[in-house]
């Protein structure tokens, strides 16, 4: 496993932290990451959520070994892509950039982006990639 999740996206109470935090990486030419918590290895970024991390990780070095990704349903400080949910398909939701005029598609449940969210109307995520601070 490469990277861990920093947090589970449930706490022990059954509720959905307000942020969560995964650790994207590039084998073989594909996005994936790992999540410790629910037995996911390498599980892959396709259908347009590839090309979405293309454009977030430009600016950020040596982002193939590995970077930080923050999302939340709510915006919260130094968010840089706000997503917003356009329709369901098969086990997924599809997202639209509209601010980059992208679309991604997106399964998993347990990271709180699957799920869209009904209390508003503009139903979407926000997100902030950024570097790994490593220790040496």
């Amino acid at each position: 496993m490469r990277f861990a999740r920093e947090s589970d996206a449930v706490d022990t109470t059954g509720k959905m932290n307000a942020v969560s935090i995964i650790f994207p990486y590039r084998l073989e030419g594909v996005w994936v990451f790992d999540d410790a918590a629910t037995g996911l290895v390498r599980e892959p970024f396709i259908s347009g959520a590839d090309k979405i991390l293309d454009v977030l990780t430009e600016c950020i070095p040596d982002a193939a070994n590995g970077f930080k990704v923050i999302f939340s349903a709510e915006p919260f400080p130094g968010y840089m892509a706000r997503f917003v949910w356009a329709r369901a398909e098969y086990e997924g939701n599809w997202y639209r950039w509209p601010e980059r005029d992208m679309e991604g598609w997106c399964v998993r449940p347990s990271l709180n982006i699957s799920k869209p969210l009904l209390k508003k109307s503009s139903c979407g995520r926000h997100l902030k990639a950024s570097e790994i601070r490593r220790r040496i």
